[in-house]
Order: C-alpha cells, then structure tokens, then sequence
C-alpha cells in the first residue's frame, strides 16, 4: 500500500456478558465518524456470561475515497500483524498473546484486573496464573503496554463495573493508536444509546487516566504508611484491645524488617480478632523461634523461610470452627457490604437465608474435650456420628436466627478447651517439628515443608483431606526424597526440590493428586539404582503439573 493509505487491525479480547460486542461497535462507529471505512467482526466464541469472547475490526484510513472503497477487509486477525489488541481481562490479554497477535508494531491497551477461570479456580492452591508471568508477556510482546485495573478506577469513581469498556475506550483515545478523534469517539457513544452519559464520563475518565500517566503507577503501587497499615487493622478490632495490639507490633519493623513485619501483622491481626491477644502473642513466639533458625541459616538476604512459615502457621491457627464461622457470619460489616453490593436503599427491607452444612465434627467440636471423648469412646455412637452432616437454614436478617448464630459467640472464651483445639494444636505441632528438622537438612527445603502450611484448607470433609495429602506428602514423598539425597551432597537436594513442588503442585489439581504424587516419587527413586543422579534430575526436570 501507498503512504497515503493505511489499514489498521484491532483485536477486541472480551468476556462474555461484560460487553465486547458495545465496544467493537463504539469503535467502528467513531471510525466511520472519522471519515475512515471500517469493519467489524464478531468471532467464534462462548458469548454467555464469563465466556471467552472476541472481535476483530479492521479501519482503512486515507484522503482517497476510490482506494478505500476498493480495500479488501480481512475476517479474521493475522497472528504478527495486529496493530491494536484491547482486553477485557487479563488473562484473556495472555490468551490472545499466547496465540501469537502481539508484535513490535502492536500497541496494547488492557485492563488488569483477573476474573478467575474454572482451570484457576479448582487446584486447592498455586491455581491463578501470577500477574508478574502476564505484565512480563505483554511488555514483551507489545510496543507499548497501557495497562491499569479498570474495575478498580470504575468503582473509585462511583461507576459499575460495566463502565470498564468506555474508560477501555477512553485509554484506546489517549494512547494514540487509532488516528480517530475524541468527539468521533464520543459522537459514536451517544449515537449507539447505551447509557451515554454513563458512558461518556466513563469515557473521559480513562482518558484522562491515561494522558495523566497514573496507570504508570498502578502496577506497583505504594506501600500503605505503617501507621496507616496498622491503624486499619487496629480500627477493626474491639477498643479495648487496641492499646495492647499496637504495642505488641510497634516494634516489628525494627526486629523484622518492614516486609516481614507486614506479615506478621496481618496475622496478629486476625489471631486477636479469632481469640484474644494471649493467642496471637503464642503465635510470635512460635514466629520468633523460626525466625531465629532462619537468620542463623542465612544471616544476609531476606527471611523466606519466615515469611512461609508465618503465612501458614498464622491460617492454620484461624482455623475455621462454627464459633467462628458465626463470628463472620454476624458481622455488621457484612450486611452493610450486602446492602452495598446488592444497591438496597435504608427504606427497603431485605433477607439473609444462611445455608450450613455441618457435619458432626464441626458441632462437637466446638465442645470441651472432657464431654467429647467419652462419646467418641463409644463404638455406636462414634459410627452414628461418622460422616452425618446438619444442614442448617436461619435467616440472619431476623432476630431468631441471627440469636442462634450468637450463641455460638459465647463458647470463644472456651475454645482451647474444646475437642477442635486440641486435634488442630496437635497438628500444628508436628508441623512446627518438620519445619525445624527439614531446616537441618537445608534451607530450600525447609521453605518447601513450610509450604504445606497452606495447603490445609477449607473445614469438614475437604479439611480432613488436605490434612491427610499433608501428612501423606510429608512421610511418602518429602521424606524418602531428602533421605535419597542425603547421599548426593553435591546435588544439594536438588531433585527433592524439582520433584517436591512438582508433587505439590500435583496434589493441589484434584482429589486423586496425591496419588500420582506417591507414584511419581517411588517411581523416580526406584531408577535411581540404574541411573546416575544427573540422569534423575533430567527426568525431573521434564516433569510438569
């Protein structure tokens, strides 16, 4: 083609429901405003709610309206050749650049925030792909990169979420990569009629987003002040234990390091408001010891092994039992956050219908031990108890079944008499007790038997199943591994940490994870008698989830 004639692509990447199909039109009608001839294209895909759909529009720009009208449009985007990709969400961002449209020449303007897919949401934990692995893709496929979370912006400013695609459209303006103006673009708005004034101060809000360079900073954003940091978390527990909260983290910055300290915090926070200051002072002892540990290890660089340690012990401690599951449930907060999400104004009335579903463990519990093992101690009654479940429906918006839910609150100050307690503490401790022999060994794998802090998840059924994939992973794969590698020293347990976070990574997929995991691991060691430990960690390094 002749420099006086120019053919521009843009590939929309939406999400069902939330919209694609308005914005190709926004673009294809400013396009035509602009005196450009255009052509938009809606491509295959799943157009229901949460599906992944695109389109493609191609825009011929020149002064000669004979060339133009003779321009033949492709149906569909060529992967290299691409000059504009626009996302929806993130990951849709990465789908399309996995497919190969981005380029050097292509411009990307996207919306980072993450509606997680069924694929991210199933495995027990590692699911979501990490935002670093997508910032990192779409600089480097891309001539220039206009990201930012436009949800985020929409809500700041008093907008739905469906405002998302005309701030899009705003941030498409100020990037400069279509030669189409911003009264064709707002022309094209009021001409399609959906919610215009909405959309146009959508519009000049991404606009103005974008030609100011704050997105820039919304990739990294700045770390909350500590005072600030900690003012929120104290603000949120009762005014009596405020006092003693601050002075307990006030001087974890200068033992710890801000980062650690954040942490640490984080977690103190949530202990105090799960039980009482005592609980959470219990935890910083346990957190000091490994901190200890790790600073004798690796005296330079930062505490990792903390860092895991304190995120694990700090959930697992929080452990959700029905006192706490009615604690939540009660809250003030979370009506007003219902309202909030639901738009129920101060003169509506509205209903809140809990669905419980309890088994036998979770109800007793909550009791003290004293009461509990004497009726577990019998047969009959421990087989009647196995497995039933009690659903439970109150209706939390009145006074009866928010009354039942309350009750619970009263057996708190009793919790670390109950049956619960002593079976979760039991557990903690032997967690407590790998992570300081796995240390011994090395520090790497140290971090990874840490790990297994976070992969107890959940309560009734699923929790008894992480519990059991842990211990299993600790004993049948973590433990013949290192005791394999105590014999390498010069592979510095190199393929107990390859085939280790495989088989966590494994076990995280489904229910039958730890199964393959087992299997993986006598699999590999059973080689090991006829295969030098290059040719195991080769094979190891093959390995994927």
């Amino acid at each position: 083609m002749r420099d006086d004639l120019q053919l521009k692509s843009i590939f929309l990447s939406a999400v069902g429901g939330q919209g694609g199909n308005l914005l190709a039109e926004w673009i294809f009608q400013a396009a035509t405003f602009e005196g450009h001839r255009a052509q938009a294209v809606s491509l295959p895909g799943l157009s229901q709610r949460g599906g992944a759909t695109s389109f493609y529009l191609e825009v011929a720009v020149g002064a000669d309206r004979r060339r133009l009208s003779r321009v033949v449009f492709s149906q569909h985007p060529v992967p290299g050749e691409v000059d504009v990709i626009i996302a929806q969400e993130f990951l849709e961002l990465a789908r399309v650049l996995q497919e190969g449209y981005g380029s050097p020449r292509t411009k990307i303007v996207a919306s980072t925030h993450r509606v997680y897919t069924v694929g991210e949401k199933t495995p027990a934990w590692d699911g979501p792909v990490p935002m670093e692995a997508l910032y990192a893709a779409a600089r480097s496929m891309s001539e220039e990169f206009v990201g930012f979370n436009a949800v985020e912006l929409a809500q700041r400013n008093g907008l739905d979420e469906l405002a998302v695609n005309a701030i899009l459209l705003g941030a498409l303006f100020a990037s400069k990569a279509l030669p189409i103006s911003d009264a064709a673009y707002e022309k094209a708005i009021v001409r399609v009629g959906i919610a215009p004034e909405m959309n146009q101060r959508a519009f000049d809000l991404g606009r103005r987003f974008v030609e100011s360079g704050a997105w820039k900073l919304e990739e990294v954003p700045p770390a909350e002040p500590w005072e600030d940091f900690v003012a929120a978390r104290a603000e949120k527990l009762p005014s009596r234990a405020r006092a003693a909260f601050r002075d307990l983290v006030t001087p974890l910055p200068s033992r710890y390091g801000q980062a650690l300290a954040r942490v640490l915090v984080e977690a103190i926070w949530r202990l105090v408001d799960y039980q009482d200051l005592r609980y959470a002072r219990e935890f910083l002892g346990t957190a000091e010891e490994i901190h200890a540990l790790d600073r004798s290890l690796r005296p330079e660089g930062p505490p990792q092994l903390t860092e895991i340690f304190a995120k694990g012990l700090g959930t697992w401690m929080a452990y959700e039992d029905g006192i706490r599951v009615a604690q939540l449930k009660t809250r003030a907060e979370r009506f007003q956050s219902i309202r909030a999400r639901l738009g129920v104004g101060p003169d509506q009335v509205y209903e809140v219908h809990e669905f419980l579903r309890p088994d036998a463990e979770e109800i007793y519990g909550i009791l003290p031990t004293w009461l509990v093992d004497p009726l577990l101690a019998l047969g009959p009654v421990r087989r009647f108890l196995e497995r039933r479940h009690f659903p439970q429906h109150p209706k939390t918006t009145s006074f009866r079944g928010i009354l039942r839910l309350k009750m619970l609150l009263l057996l708190k100050p009793l919790r670390r008499s109950s049956w619960r307690y002593r079976k979760e503490h039991a557990l903690m401790r032997r967690y407590i007790a790998r992570v300081k022999e796995a240390a011994a060994v090395d520090y790497r794998v140290a971090c990874l038997m840490a790990r297994t802090g976070q992969m107890v998840k959940g309560y009734g059924d699923t929790r008894r199943k992480t519990v059991e994939f842990v211990e299993r992973y600790a004993s049948e794969v973590l433990a013949p591994l290192i005791e394999f590698d105590r014999a390498y020293p010069e592979g510095r347990f190199a393929l107990t940490l390859k085939v280790g976070s495989h088989c966590r990574r494994l076990i995280g997929k489904d229910d039958q994870g730890i199964e393959g995991a087992v299997a993986l691991t006598r699999q590999i060691l059973e080689r090991a008698a006829g295969a030098s430990y290059q040719d195991l960690l080769a094979r190891a390094e093959t390995l994927k989830a």
